[in-house]
């Protein structure tokens, strides 16, 4: 019950925070982080399609957060 509060808690405040567009482009790295978590705690092994996978959603991320900030120079 008390993850399902905090996975439910965490966003609403970390919306109250950033910008929509922020959360949203930042919401794309929580399968990242999880397959990252499950590689670091539980011993996972990562096939190359998946290094590959991460490396696309990272990139995605940095890109459009750079396109967003250069948008409103």
């Amino acid at each position: 019950l008390a993850v399902t509060l905090g996975a439910q808690a965490l966003p609403a405040f970390a919306i109250s925070k950033v910008t929509v567009p922020t959360y949203a482009a930042l919401s794309n790295l929580i399968p990242v982080s999880g397959v990252l978590c499950g590689l670091l705690f539980l011993g996972e092994r990562l096939a190359p399609l998946q290094w590959l996978a991460c490396a696309v959603v990272l990139g995605a991320v940095i890109a459009g957060q750079r396109a967003d900030s250069i948008e409103k120079i």
